[in-house]
């Protein structure tokens, strides 16, 4: 199928969500995320997997039916579930990072497997608590402004 530069072909597409849905649970220790895209092309799906294995990655490619050229494995720092996991204890804990004068503007877990935090200018001891607490695979923007009420 034939598609623009910069358009997602159905064929990519319809893989996405096959993967999406599929990747978490039949394989909970190794899938991180699923995005699309490359430097070279818009239509290629991204499999993100954490300790992947030949087996892992060939299940997968029969899963996407998709040629080569339009999947693509990437190494992911830990799975989707343990990331998971991460993000819960990052909710749980808002009351008490809050108490502590950290103040989180975002947060959530993105497709390799890292959790994604947006601070406001926050000091380097409160980033060094993040990461004692939570772990090393954290990565923390540092310029995020509140937002805004209307």
């Amino acid at each position: 199928m034939s598609t623009n530069a910069g358009e997602l072909s159905t064929e990519v597409a319809s893989a996405l969500l096959d993967i999406r849905e599929t990747g978490p649970t039949r394989y909970p220790q190794n899938f991180a995320g699923v995005a699309t895209g490359t430097p070279e092309s818009a239509d290629v799906l991204v499999i993100y997997l954490a300790e992947s294995t030949d087996d892992i990655e060939s299940d997968l490619r029969a899963i996407t039916k998709l040629p080569d050229h339009k999947l693509q494995f990437e190494v992911a720092y830990q799975s989707l579930e343990a990331a998971e996991r991460i993000d819960r204890e990052i909710m749980a804990g808002v009351p008490a990072l809050r108490a502590r004068g950290i103040e989180l503007q975002t947060f959530g877990v993105g497709v390799d497997g890292v959790e994604d935090i947006g601070m406001d200018h926050p000091t380097d001891e409160q980033v060094e608590y993040l990461f004692a607490k939570y772990g090393p695979y954290l990565r923390i923007d540092r310029d995020v402004a509140p937002a805004r009420l209307l």
